[in-house]
């Protein structure tokens, strides 16, 4: 950790720091290049990259975060680093080869053209193949009911906080980097209402370059309903709601990672605020869960992809759909190794659910894949508190009835092919 503490320092040459803080009225400037890949504080400072270059990468805590308080600031261009893995979970992108990625930009003055060289691309001029469909484009929810908007030229300028979606050719990891202004922090999110006319689910990218605490996030703007969040990994929707999440979220939200959100009305949510968070303090994020019991089931496949899903009985809770207390399920083309549990004739990832007078609740927990690559899959008891609750399984084609334990496992195979 590098720290500057007051008066003007300058940076020369080429190194790399896993945090740096200015602070105390310094100001850092660089004629060189710094590689940060944990954090960097800017507490009434200032660095000047105008001069040379200032890089955000990642390391042991994901992608490298940055606050910048009481009039911190940073002058020049940033440039940010991602690491996009390209690994399909299904055969059926192997019959193109493609999968695809969703980001966002989250720096100012970007353009298309700063992408043209880490991917093929194709339909808009200055790309690989302009006369092809294109294969990048921007979320919208006011466009075509949420639908994907595209470019016209490689010199458009990117969106600072709209997703971008991108179809690339299969590889291990693709890196993708491009050179922008931190934005100013007065800069908005302005989302239209998912209410209006044919407007779809909002699509936030954490645009200020510091990570994002959901839940600090959803009080600030009003919404209690589920959040759906990208996994650059899993290449699936993360689940969030009510301070529970799957797949190791944990409530903490990435920089340049986009979310799924509903909206009842218009906003301009500021993208400073007390959901702010440096990527070495997620494990501290406070989760607010309260429950009386809670199940955590685990999916995984021999291809290392996995999934997750939640059931927990809380006291006022319902056994049925409740936009406030459940996330059904999202299950997509991508999705070749997929978790639910199901009760009600609903599929859910988070179930939160209350006896309401009942002896006894039951669900189904079941498991699925879209043309899975190796088709062999391990289901888990990966996580259970019964609290002053017992609990029971019983394994489709099995007649024995087992106890709910936790580290319990069981080895599958899909009886059809393709799902």
């Amino acid at each position: 950790e590098l720290d500057s503490l007051g008066g003007i320092h300058i940076l020369t040459g080429a190194i790399e720091v896993d945090r740096l803080t200015v602070s105390n009225n310094s100001t850092t400037i660089l004629t060189g290049s710094i590689e940060i890949h944990t954090h960097l504080e800017l507490d009434e400072a200032i660095i000047d990259a105008t001069g040379g270059e200032l890089r955000l990468t990642q390391g042991q805590f994901g992608r490298a975060t940055v606050r910048r308080t009481n009039g911190g600031e940073v002058r020049g261009e940033v440039t940010r680093v991602l690491q996009l893995p390209a690994t399909p979970n299904s055969q059926f992108w192997l019959n193109y080869p493609l999968t695809y990625q969703i980001f966002s930009i989250g720096l100012e003055g970007v353009t298309l053209s700063e992408l043209t060289d880490d991917f093929p691309t194709t339909g808009f001029v200055g790309s690989d193949d302009p006369s092809a469909d294109p294969n990048i484009g921007y979320k919208d929810e006011t466009v075509s009911g949420g639908g994907l908007a595209h470019f016209a030229n490689a010199t458009d300028t990117l969106p600072v906080w709209r997703a971008i979606q991108v179809n690339l050719p299969i590889q291990n990891e693709i890196e993708v980097e491009f050179s922008g202004t931190l934005p100013s922090a007065s800069n908005t999110y302005d989302v239209t209402s998912s209410d209006a006319g044919n407007v779809g689910f909002n699509w936030l990218g954490n645009a200020n370059n510091s990570g994002m605490d959901i839940m600090q996030f959803s009080n600030q703007i009003g919404v209690n309903s589920a959040m759906k969040c990208w996994n650059t990994e899993s290449l699936r929707w993360d689940l969030y709601i009510d301070g529970y999440s799957t797949n190791g979220m944990g409530g903490y939200v990435e920089p340049n990672e986009v979310c799924q959100i509903q909206f009842d009305a218009d906003q301009s949510i500021p993208f400073v605020g007390d959901h702010e968070v440096r990527s070495f303090e997620k494990a501290s994020i406070a989760q607010n869960e309260s429950h009386l019991a809670k199940a955590v089931f685990g999916l995984r496949n021999a291809s290392g992809f996995s999934d997750e899903a939640i059931l927990t009985v809380k006291e006022n809770a319902s056994f049925g759909m409740e936009f406030d207390e459940d996330v059904l399920n999202h299950f997509g083309q991508l999705d070749a190794c997929d978790l639910f549990v199901e009760h009600g004739g609903a599929k859910y990832g988070i179930s939160q659910v209350g006896f309401e007078g009942k002896a006894i609740l039951e669900a189904t927990l079941r498991y699925s894949g879209f043309q899975p690559i190796d088709n062999l899959f391990t289901i888990e008891v990966s996580e259970l508190e019964l609290g002053d609750y017992c609990g029971f399984i019983q394994f489709e084609g099995e007649t024995d009835v087992l106890p709910l334990e936790n580290g319990l496992t069981r080895d599958f195979q899909l009886t059809n092919a393709t799902y």
